[in-house]
C-alpha cells in the first residue's frame, strides 16, 4: 500500500477552514442507503474433484505488518501470498512466512472484490505452515491426495505472483524426506518443476483430480536437482502438522518468520517479522534481530534451520527456554548491535476465533461503538482551533507508517456553523486522485431525544483497489454540534462496522461538565469493555418493535448472525438489540433461540415502547 496514501486523510487539516468558508443553508436528508454485505459462496459439503475448479477454493492473502528482509535496511508493511480452504467451515492453509508478523490479514475469495478478515489460529515455523480461520461457512474446499505421488506425476500449482490467480503445470521430480532449507526444516517434501515465485507461497500443488499433493513454499532449487525446480511440503506432513495445530494449545513456533543467516563469524536465525501476542513477541524479539542460541546451543550453521527446528521441536514447554539474541533494531544491517539473554515462556491457550465485536467509546460527551480490535486509541485537542480529535486503529504507529493514518478518526466541532450545508462540506473533501469513484448517501437517526442528520460519502477503489474510504458529516439537533468521521475500510467486515458506527452516535449517559470536555493533547484513551453481543441459534428469528409477541415484527435475523445488545426487559426474557440497518429492535432471549456473551444481570434494563393498539375483531 502507498505510504501516507491519504496524507493524514487530506481533509483533517483543512476541515475547519472548509466549514468557515461554506455559509449556505442546511440541506435536507432522505432515506438511508447501506452498501450491501457480501455472503459466502453457496456450495455443497463435498470437496472439489476437478483441477479446473480448484481456483474456487484458492484465496489471495494480503498481510499488513512490519517486515524486514536480511539483505536490506528497509522495512516493508505489506506481504502477498496464497492459501486455500481445507474444509467448508473456513479453515485456510498457507505458509508461516506469508502471515507470521501480520497485524491485519486480508483474504480475497474467488469472485469477490472486497476482502475479509482472517484470524491466525496456529503457526509452524519449521514446517512453514500456518492455519487461518475465516468467519462464516459453506466455503468451497480442496481434498487431500491419499498417498504419495510417483515421480513424473503431472501436477499443477496455483498462486498470485502475477497479481491474478494463475495455474502452472509441471511434474514431480522426487519425493524426499528431511529437506533442509534456509527457511524451513520440512520432514517430507515434493520437488517438482512448477515455477513458484514470490506471491505463490502457500498455494496448493494438486493432481488432475484437484486433490492436494502438497503446499508450495519455495522455488529456484536448481543447484540441488540439476534443473529448475520448486519445493512443496507434502500433503502427508501438512495433514499431520494441521492435526497438531488444531488440537494443541501450543505449536512449533516462537511466532517469528525467520531464515538462516551468517555474517562474519556469527550465525543465527534472522527474524524478519514477529507475530503479535506470540512467545517471541512477549520475549521482546523484533524484526531485524538475530536469534543466536536456544537452550544454550547455537541455532544455525548459517545455511539451514535444522538446528533451530531440532531444539524447538524438542522443547517440552514445561519450563522456559533460555535464548540469546543480537538486538540490532528495526532498519539496521550488519552484525552491529547488542547481545542480550532472556527466556521464551510457553504460549498461553488459544483465544476464541476472531469475530466482529464492538466496544463502547466515550469522546467529549458523545458515545459511539468502535470495532473492538481497534483498541489502540488516542485523543487530543488541536492547538490552533481547539477542536477535539480522536483516532483508533489496531496499531496506530503501524497504520500511520503503512497507510498514512488511523482506521477511524472522529472530530467534534462546536456550534459555529449554523448555515453550513453538510453536502457542501463533503464536496470540498475530494479524494478523486487516489480513489476510483464516490457515492453519497443520506443519514439520519434519533436516540435519547437527539437527532443526528447528515450525509456520508463512500469512496471506492482507493489504494489501487485495496480499500474503501468513508467520510461522514453529521449535525446534531438541538445542540447543533458537527461531527466529522474519517473511516478507512479494508474489508467487508469494515463496511458492516461503519454502518454500526454511524447509527451508534448518541449523547453520553453520564453528563460531562463543560470544563472537563477539554482533553489534554496525546492523552491515551482507556480501553472500554467489549460490547455484549447475541448470536442467533435458529434458522430465522423475528425482530419485534417491543419485548413481547404482541409487538409486530420489524425484521428478522439469520442463523449465526450476531447483533449488539443494548438492553433487556426486567425479566430478561427479551433483549433490545442494535440493528445493522439502523435503530433498535427486540428479540427473544430464550436459550433455544440465542446465545449471548454477557450475564443478563449485567445488561441494563430498557423501557419498553407503548404497547400496540389492539386490533378490532370484526
Amino acid at each position: 500500500m502507498h505510504t501516507h496514501l491519504f496524507r493524514r486523510w487530506i481533509a483533517l487539516p483543512l476541515l475547519a477552514g472548509v466549514l468557515i468558508a461554506l455559509l449556505l443553508t442546511v440541506t435536507q436528508t432522505g432515506a438511508l442507503a447501506s452498501p450491501p454485505n457480501q455472503a459466502p459462496i453457496p456450495v455443497d459439503n463435498t470437496p472439489i474433484f476437478s483441477v479446473d475448479d480448484v481456483e474456487q477454493a484458492v484465496v489471495r492473502i494480503e498481510v499488513l505488518g512490519t517486515f524486514q528482509a536480511s539483505d536490506t535496511a528497509e522495512t516493508t508493511h505489506l506481504k502477498v501470498g496464497t492459501g486455500f480452504f481445507i474444509d467448508p467451515s473456513g479453515l485456510i492453509v498457507t505458509n508461516n512466512h506469508v502471515v507470521a508478523g501480520g497485524r491485519v490479514i486480508l483474504v480475497y475469495l474467488h469472485g469477490e472484490e472486497r476482502p475479509r478478515y482472517a484470524t491466525v489460529l496456529s503457526l509452524s515455523e519449521c514446517s512453514d505452515l500456518a492455519l487461518l480461520a475465516l468467519a462464516g461457512g459453506d466455503y468451497p474446499y480442496l481434498g487431500w491426495f491419499p498417498g504419495v505421488p510417483e515421480n513424473g506425476t503431472t501436477v499443477y500449482g496455483f498462486g498470485f505472483s502475477s497479481g491474478e490467480l494463475a495455474r502452472t503445470q509441471g511434474q514431480t521430480l522426487e519425493v524426499e524426506a528431511d529437506f533442509e532449507s534456509n527457511i524451513a526444516s520440512s520432514m517430507q517434501t515434493i520437488v517438482h518443476t512448477v515455477v513458484v515465485s514470490p506471491g505463490d507461497s502457500g498455494g496448493p500443488l494438486t493432481n488432475d483430480q484437484g486433490q492436494v499433493v502438497g503446499v508450495n513454499y519455495g522455488g529456484n532449487y536448481g543447484k540441488r536437482t540439476g534443473s529448475d525446480s520448486s519445493v512443496a511440503i507434502s500433503a502427508k506432513e501438512v495433514q499431520e502438522t494441521i492435526a497438531k495445530l488444531q488440537h494443541s494449545t501450543t505449536s512449533e513456533s516462537l511466532g517469528i518468520s525467520g531464515e538462516a543467516w551468517s555474517d562474519d563469524d556469527q550465525q543465527g536465525i534472522w527474524v524478519s517479522s514477529v507475530q503479535p501476542g506470540s512467545p517471541g513477541d512477549a520475549a521482546g524479539l523484533q524484526p531485524g534481530d538475530v536469534l543466536l542460541s536456544l537452550g544454550g546451543d547455537n541455532v544455525s550453521d548459517g545455511r539451514t534451520m535444522a538446528s533451530y527446528c531440532s531444539q524447538l521441536r524438542g522443547w517440552d514447554r514445561a519450563e522456559p527456554l533460555p535464548f540469546e539474541v543480537l538486538n540490532r533494531g528495526v532498519g539496521q544491517t550488519g552484525s552491529n548491535g547488542t547481545t542480550r539473554e532472556g527466556q521464551i515462556l510457553p504460549a498461553s491457550a488459544k483465544g476464541p476465533l476472531g469475530q466482529v465485536s464492538f466496544s463502547r467509546q466515550t469522546f467529549a460527551g458523545l458515545n459511539f461503538l468502535r470495532p473492538a480490535a481497534w483498541a489502540d486509541t488516542e485523543m487530543n485537542t488541536d492547538e490552533e482551533d481547539g477542536r477535539l480529535h480522536w483516532e483508533a486503529a489496531p496499531d496506530l504507529a503501524l497504520f500511520d507508517d503503512a497507510l498514512g493514518g488511523a482506521s477511524l478518526i472522529v472530530e467534534m466541532f462546536a456550534d459555529e456553523f449554523p448555515n453550513v450545508a453538510i453536502s457542501d462540506i463533503l464536496d470540498k473533501l475530494d479524494y478523486a486522485d487516489v480513489c476510483e469513484s464516490r457515492e453519497r448517501f443520506p443519514h439520519i437517526h434519533t436516540i435519547r431525544s437527539v437527532t443526528y442528520e447528515g450525509f456520508y460519502d463512500q469512496w471506492q477503489g482507493c489504494s489501487n483497489g485495496r480499500a474503501d474510504f468513508y467520510n461522514l458529516v453529521l449535525r446534531s439537533r438541538p445542540d447543533g454540534q458537527i461531527i466529522f468521521v474519517a473511516f478507512l475500510s479494508l474489508a467487508s467486515e469494515d463496511d458492516m462496522a461503519f454502518n454500526v458506527l454511524r447509527h451508534s452516535f448518541q449523547p453520553s449517559e453520564k453528563v460531562v461538565p463543560e470544563e472537563a470536555v477539554e482533553i489534554p493533547q496525546n492523552v491515551v484513551a482507556s480501553d472500554k469493555e467489549t460490547e455484549p453481543t447475541a448470536r442467533v441459534l435458529i434458522a430465522a428469528l423475528n425482530v419485534r418493535s417491543g419485548p413481547d409477541t404482541t409487538y409486530g415484527p420489524i425484521g428478522s435475523l439469520a442463523r449465526n448472525e450476531e447483533v449488539i445488545i443494548d438492553g433487556r426487559n426486567e425479566a430478561c426474557t427479551w433483549l433490545q438489540v442494535v440493528l445493522s440497518a439502523g435503530g433498535l429492535g427486540w428479540i427473544s432471549a430464550g436459550a433455544a433461540y440465542v446465545a449471548f456473551t454477557t450475564p443478563c444481570a449485567e445488561i441494563p434494563v430498557r423501557q419498553a415502547p407503548p404497547p400496540p393498539a389492539p386490533t378490532p375483531v370484526p
